[in-house]
């Protein structure tokens, strides 16, 4: 089995793996990316963790384990030189970061999120309702609960007084509230460079001469970006530590956190 047929599920990622873990300058990043992970499920290990009534406490530490989780994904592939789709992934644990921040500073920011949800969920439902060619595909029974979605949607919007629009989640303007770095410096470019279909994300596909000509099409792994995507990665769970970390405060580790910020600071192309 070959790249050329079967891709990155070829026995020939392999040695690509093992050349960006173990060469310069990839390995640095490698190496200072998972020793931030380890600090991270220690983090989590340690924690004494919150019951469900405590609503605030509890969804944080549930959003810091979905971009820890998020932040793992990018690293699997980053090694397999999957750039744009490893940037994909951070974008959104970046996302969760935004939340965590809004969630830290203000404790009912766990109703915003939950009208959002109510209110995504009851425009997935009218989609259904209101095309006779979609109703037919479902059962009674699920019509029957998009029904009272969309009623559940409609009473929140009643009983705040806010149309639709109102209750959806702004991510920039809650970023701008409380973490606009977060939004400049991480959200912003990997909107740009990784979940969104434009040019950048085309160039990646494209193959050049040194000229910079256009000579073809590559859809192999990609070396180039590794250390880059690792340090949007990086950053976007250290981050993610800053609140987590106000919300479950350990014994260390605000001077673990000052460690890794002076090795952060040191590696090859990290821009401090």
């Amino acid at each position: 089995m070959s790249f050329d047929t079967d891709g990155f599920f070829s026995p020939d990622m392999d040695p690509f793996r093992v050349a960006v873990t173990s060469q310069v300058p990839t390995k640095a990043w490698f190496d200072y990316a998972h020793d931030l992970n380890r600090f991270a499920l220690a983090m989590v290990g340690g924690l004494d963790m919150p019951s469900s009534d405590d609503r605030q406490r509890f969804t944080l530490a549930a959003l810091f384990i979905r971009t820890h989780q998020s932040a793992q994904a990018a690293l699997i592939l980053a090694e397999r030189g999957m750039i744009g789709d490893a940037r994909n992934v951070v974008r959104s644990a970046a996302e969760g970061v935004i939340a965590m921040y809004g969630l830290a500073a203000d404790h009912g920011f766990i109703d915003s999120l939950i009208a959002d949800y109510k209110m995504s969920q009851a425009t997935l439902a009218g989609i259904v309702l209101d095309q006779p060619d979609f109703r037919s595909s479902y059962a009674p029974v699920e019509m029957a609960q998009m029904e009272e979605t969309r009623r559940e949607a409609k009473a929140l919007q009643e009983s705040t007084g806010k149309k639709k629009q109102q209750l959806i989640i702004k991510w920039d303007q809650v970023a701008r509230q409380h973490c606009p770095h977060v939004y400049n410096l991480l959200y912003r470019p990997l909107s740009m460079d990784g979940t969104h279909t434009n040019i950048d994300a085309i160039n990646r596909h494209v193959q050049t001469n040194p000229s910079g000509r256009v000579i073809g099409l590559k859809g192999g792994p990609d070396a180039e970006g590794i250390p880059e995507t690792l340090k949007f990665a990086t950053l976007v769970l250290l981050h993610a530590i800053e609140p987590m970390s106000r919300a479950f405060p350990q014994e260390g580790f605000e001077d673990r956190i000052g460690q890794f910020l002076k090795r952060f600071r040191e590696l090859p192309g990290s821009g401090e």
